[in-house]
């Protein structure tokens, strides 16, 4: 399987199909770095206190810089950088919990992720989509989709995903408690990539 990341815990373009511009996942990663570790990729997604200023700016930046690349890459014939370029907006604006604004970047790029077997971070993103959106129940489903679209891929998460995917989790089992949500997650694991866009994008909880 060709990998689209290239840099710890955002994905990013293919260095051999590199866009001539300033990419979006160029300064959600060096944000992340720059913020000195790891550590703090994962707090600033996973945390449910407000970003501080500079990170949160940065972001914003960064989130600005990759609406310009979507809407340039939109006009053309690349899918696959279209669509990682979609998947780091859509993390960008999850992280900002602008979440009106996510909703479409992901119904846009969903349906390309089975041709880039991007199923797995997309779905770590969806899931929290869904919990931001107060869909406890789906989102503890499509957490056992992506548990088993990684074991199927045998991936292993990067750290902004696992981010993701951990605040999604905590989100729903605060809503559904320990137990409801073990058991919708473990349903969730048989579901099949044609059920995830209903689950992920109803208007109801599912």
């Amino acid at each position: 399987m060709r990998t689209a990341f290239s840099t710890p815990g955002m994905a990013s373009i293919d260095s051999r199909q590199a866009v001539t511009s300033p990419t979006p996942t160029m300064p959600i990663s060096r944000i992340f770095a720059a913020n000195s570790s790891r550590a703090s990729a994962v707090s600033c997604l996973e945390s449910s206190r407000p970003l501080g200023r500079p990170l949160r700016g940065k972001i914003t930046a960064a989130a600005t810089t990759g609406r310009m690349l979507v809407a340039r890459l939109a006009s053309g014939r690349d899918e696959y950088q279209l669509t990682i370029a979609r998947l780091n907006l859509c993390a960008a604006l999850l992280a900002l919990d602008t979440v009106a604004e996510a909703r479409p970047v992901a119904e846009a790029g969903w349906p390309q992720a089975k041709r880039f077997e991007l199923q797995k971070e997309w779905a770590d993103y969806l899931s929290l989509l869904a919990a931001l959106e107060q869909r406890a129940a789906a989102a503890a489903r499509l957490c056992g989709y992506a548990i088993a679209a990684y074991e199927m891929f045998e991936g292993r998460r990067d750290v902004n995903e696992a981010a993701a995917f951990d605040r999604a989790r905590r989100l729903a089992v605060s809503t559904l408690g320990d137990s409801e949500f073990e058991r919708l997650q473990a349903e969730g694991r048989s579901l099949r990539d044609e059920d995830i866009a209903a689950i992920a994008f109803g208007t109801r909880d599912a």
